[in-house]
């Protein structure tokens, strides 16, 4: 049987995937490692650690499948990472991930330059903190001999490549996530680069996603247990590659992908860009850029909530789904009944369901990590409003979970309202693994949400790109179509309206708070007295 490895490097753990010619999942392996947050604000990873977790998931996958069928991998991974190197490729940071805020200053200062807009419409990346391009300005200030030495400054996938080949490369849409890449050109923009006070020399060569390698070093061959080459596509990021490998593809499909983090996300044939620099537009090749907005706060909200304040069985968002009885929010209505097992948070989801839609009128802003689309907001803050006696624990909870969705909802109301902008959702993601969850937001966007076969979208993407790359698909939209719906959620229209007008609450209350500047009075206030703490 040919097999097809897709690894996807996630925020919390590595998983490689063996799929099959025509995208079913063969086997998987998953190994993770730890987050670090030495400073208020600052994200951090050993990227030898990540490393090791990425061999270790890869081997044990080989070793249960056997290396003889495998035709080629693919790699997936999350953006906005960031690590130096010295001339020999040894790591002289720690990874920086996307969630680390530390250059926050820098991004708002970029962000009310006069030439803000000009480098927006260039990048196609909004300012933020997650940017390796304001991570650079801050490393070059407060960590200067580190900024020296460096001869590279790369990625988590970018790294694991190296240590694989020895060439440093990174894909379109990894480059397209540093700030630095001109999306119209398919080159590093050069006034970005200077901003960030580096050289193109010191950032890996950009190319396509399909460029398939076929030097892997002697000693990864031997680590991993191989005898012969295996061709490496060099990959993208976790976002298109999860519209591909959830066939959402089409002009009028929205990805919506809701793990540690969350993000909304549509294909397009040409750049979009918008005119408050609010949502992003990575190339991802020639003829094919992905336009959306990403969410800090997805279910580590629950995950947050569940640790903190409620105490449940399951001890991950991300572990093995449960095969606990399915329900679904009262009024909604699943087109495709389904047995399959579901999230392991199914306890949590059906308490939540025991609470009506809108929580009573209570309601959450998810900004636990400041926010990045529509807002792009490293200071907004996390707050319930409208608290009262007649609200409980399990209030709060759906209050959570609804609020989490709002976030999702305000980035996909930027690229327009249903059914002009987009006719249906396909849901991916940890929290897709619950059916009442994705009830949930099919009343909210009050239009069909369909779930696919398999919840490795990313991983199958990697897949496709590698299949694509050595020909055994003629294109990657021939692998998106592989791709087969197990279930369709479709919106109760009475709860759709309650849940606008609740959206519409969110939305007033965060332009209340931002415009008045209590959200960055309140994150300077939590910055000193954190300091300030003995």
């Amino acid at each position: 049987m040919k097999l097809f490895i897709g690894i996807d490097i996630g925020t919390t753990s590595t998983k490689a995937v063996a799929f099959n010619r025509h995208g079913q999942v063969i086997e998987q392996t998953q190994a993770g490692y730890t987050t670090r947050i030495p400073w208020p604000g600052r994200a951090e990873q050993d990227p030898e650690e990540v490393y090791q977790a990425v061999m270790e998931a890869t081997k044990e996958l080989f070793n249960k499948t056997g290396a003889s069928g495998i035709q080629a991998i693919g790699f997936s991974s999350a953006m906005h990472s960031m690590l130096a190197v010295d001339e020999k490729g040894t790591p002289l940071t720690p990874l920086m991930l996307w969630s680390d805020n530390r250059s926050r200053e820098y991004a708002k200062k970029l962000k009310q330059s006069s030439g803000a807009q000009a480098l927006y419409e260039r990048t196609g990346t909004p300012m933020h903190p997650m940017t390796p391009l304001t991570k650079l300005m801050w490393l070059q200030e407060h960590e200067a001999d580190c900024f020296v030495k460096a001869s590279k400054f790369l990625g988590i996938k970018d790294y694991v490549l190296f240590k694989w080949t020895g060439q440093y490369l990174t894909d379109y849409s990894m480059a397209s996530g540093t700030g630095m890449f001109n999306i119209h050109t398919f080159a590093w923009d050069e006034e970005a680069v200077r901003l960030a006070g580096i050289t193109t020399e010191q950032l890996p060569d950009a190319v396509s996603p399909l460029m398939l390698l076929t030097n892997m070093k002697q000693e990864v061959l031997a680590e991993l247990g191989l005898d012969q080459l295996i061709p490496i596509a060099v990959g993208a990021s976790d976002g298109p590659l999860a519209n591909i490998g959830s066939g959402a593809v089409e002009p009028k499909q929205l990805a919506v992908t809701i793990g540690t983090s969350g993000a909304v996300r549509k294909i397009t044939e040409r750049p979009e860009l918008d005119e408050r620099g609010r949502t992003f537009c990575y190339a991802i090749m020639e003829g094919m850029w992905i336009v959306g907005g990403p969410t800090n706060n997805g279910a580590v909200c629950l995950q947050w909530f569940k640790e903190n304040v409620e105490h449940f069985q399951h001890d991950s968002l991300e572990s093995s789904a449960s095969a606990d009885s399915q329900r679904a929010p009262q009024g909604s209505s699943e087109a495709v009944p389904s047995s399959e097992a579901i999230s392991p948070y199914e306890q949590m989801f059906n308490v939540i369901a025991s609470v009506p839609a809108g929580a009573e009128g209570l309601l959450f802003l998810p900004f636990l990590s400041g926010e990045r689309a529509p807002h792009w907001d490293a200071d907004a803050q996390g707050l319930f409003f409208g608290l009262g006696l007649e609200h409980n624990r399990g209030h709060m909870m759906r209050a959570v979970a609804e609020g989490m969705l709002y976030a999702i909802y305000s980035i996909a109301k930027l690229l327009g309202e249903p059914p002009a902008a987009y006719e249906g959702v396909i849901a991916s993601g940890g929290f897709a693994q619950s059916s009442i969850g994705v009830a949930m937001m099919a009343d909210l966007f009050g239009v069909p949400v369909q779930l696919p076969d398999s919840n490795e979208a990313s991983a199958f993407g990697a897949a496709v790109l590698a299949m694509t790359a050595t020909g055994e698909l003629s294109s990657m939209m021939e692998g998106a179509s592989l791709v087969k719906m197990s279930r369709v959620f479709v919106p109760d229209v009475r709860i759709t309206e309650i849940y606008r007008r609740m959206s519409h609450l969110y939305d007033r209350i965060y332009i209340h708070l931002a415009e008045a500047g209590d959200f960055a009075y309140a994150a300077q206030l939590k910055h000193e007295l954190a300091t300030a703490r003995v």
